[in-house]
């Protein structure tokens, strides 16, 4: 009753061709990089009989792999985002999409951000092994509820579980010695919420950091829903340092409350204007501020009477994460990058995550800077605050905020990134050519060796009545 959906020939251990492509990226089998974006990983076959790791809809869930050109004990681990379902209708309409099935994802994927495989844009985490958590349950990776209910599963933490399992036994998070812990919007929330947990599956040696995105949330009515989603989903495990400090425990979901007792140095990645919490709340307020808020405008039709209450959200914003949350920002070891921006959950983008700046320095820079320091540096070094909104048009007083090419944005070099004249466009077209051709060549290699490698193991499954057990990479 669960479908399972894999490609290429599967094997009694449940490894896959996308599986023999994981060994491939990881170095293990080959030593060369194949250069085909993010490959599709499937569950092995013993972790998800004792795990479950089934979607809303009963779908096996799958993760997404890419690896470094050189092997490395260096992970990051993203979580997507999605928001949440709170009703068994609101789930039961997530199975026809990728939100609640595994059954349509892609066999490759290509992200960017902080997982963008280009060492001119992300020069530090493109030398980690990458990975990708879709989000299909419908609860921030932390529901757990054995039997099924309206035909749906709600068992967000024995994915998350599945997955960790199946990076130590097939890939080498069992050796990791760092790794950072990012999600944006809901998959930020994971982050807050399971952060503790995912630190007791890594080794105790590793230097383990975290860095959500677009997931601080000051208005204590916006996870509202996610508390009363507890009672389908029954959220697994909320980290023990909180529900020490908060009650009823439930209230750790909140992601304010589960940083003020975290355990592990945190980057938070936000808006202090996010447009997710900031367009309902001004909209509930006065319908004039309509065109004020309108997603993707960067606050251009906004009037000077409407300033005033745009930076009181911004003061509550910060308010809530540097003045109250246990003063946690003001720990050693943490930071912040904290924007003006209009928007939710875009620095997971390219654009975003190498153009965006605060006093100077951009969000890509900031980020790696903080992930390389010690954990004892002090959190003021790592902090960048958002300046304040103007009185008149521009409002908006972060011209990088203008990614998009709005009227008010000026174009320097620094930010820029962009192709060079005729010659340079020549010169890329040349290597693309080359690219292909490597790439072609590749891609015959690997289809030669999958056959070769389907063709033993079968053969082995048939001359062994017990199942060959994948080596411990």
């Amino acid at each position: 009753s669960h479908p399972r959906r894999t490609a290429g020939c599967a094997f009694s251990e449940g490894t896959s061709i996308l599986e023999f492509m994981f060994l491939l990226h990881l170095g293990l089998l080959l030593p060369v990089h194949i250069v085909f974006g993010f490959s599709k990983v499937s569950i092995p076959d013993t972790i998800e009989a004792e795990y479950k790791p089934f979607c809303l809809d009963g779908s096996t869930a799958v993760f997404y792999f890419d690896a470094p050109p050189v092997t490395s004990t260096k992970w990051i681990i993203f979580f997507q985002g999605g928001g949440l379902c709170r009703t068994i209708a609101e789930c039961t309409e997530r199975t026809q999409t990728e939100s609640g099935s595994s059954l349509s994802l892609p066999d490759t994927m290509e992200l960017q951000g902080m997982l963008s495989p280009d060492p001119a844009l992300n020069p530090l985490f493109s030398t980690f092994n990458r990975v990708f958590v879709p989000y299909c349950d419908g609860y921030f990776f932390s529901g757990s509820v054995d039997a099924e209910v309206s035909g749906l599963n709600f068992r967000g933490h024995d994915i998350l579980t599945a997955v960790l399992k199946t990076l130590q036994s097939v890939g080498s998070l069992n050796t990791a010695t760092e790794v950072l812990i990012a999600g944006e919007s809901a998959g930020a929330v994971a982050v807050y919420i399971n952060y503790g947990y995912i630190r007791t599956m890594l080794p105790s040696n590793a230097t383990v950091k975290a860095a959500p995105i677009s997931g601080f949330f000051h208005l204590q009515r916006e996870l509202g829903p996610a508390i009363e989603a507890n009672s389908i989903h029954q959220i697994k495990l909320l980290n023990n340092t909180c529900t020490e400090f908060v009650s009823p425990s439930i209230e750790c979901v909140r992601p304010n409350n589960s940083y003020a007792y975290s355990t592990i140095p945190f980057f938070i990645i936000n808006s202090a204007l996010d447009d997710f919490s900031l367009n309902p709340l001004a909209l509930s307020i006065n319908s004039s501020f309509s065109s004020c808020v309108q997603r993707g405008q960067e606050l251009v039709n906004c009037v000077s009477s409407q300033v005033p209450f745009l930076r009181e959200f911004r003061a509550g914003f910060l308010d809530r994460l540097f003045s109250q949350s246990n003063n946690k920002a003001a720990q050693n070891g943490n930071g912040a990058f904290i924007t003006s921006c209009y928007e939710h959950a875009a620095a997971r983008l390219n654009r975003e995550f190498t153009q965006w700046e605060l006093n100077g320095t951009t969000l890509v820079t900031a980020l790696s800077n903080w992930f390389k320091a010690p954990s004892s540096a002090p959190a003021a070094a790592h902090t960048y605050k958002p300046c304040q909104l103007n009185d008149a048009q521009p409002v908006q007083c972060n011209p990088t905020c203008f990614v998009d090419g709005n009227p008010f944005l000026v174009p320097t070099s620094s930010n820029g990134g962009g192709g060079g004249g005729g010659g340079d466009d020549q010169d890329q077209m040349g290597s693309g050519v080359i690219a292909g051709a490597v790439i072609g060549v590749t891609v015959a290699a690997v289809a030669i060796g999958a056959g070769i490698w389907c063709w033993i193991r079968k053969r082995d499954s048939q001359d062994n009545t017990q199942p060959q057990q994948m080596n411990n990479f």
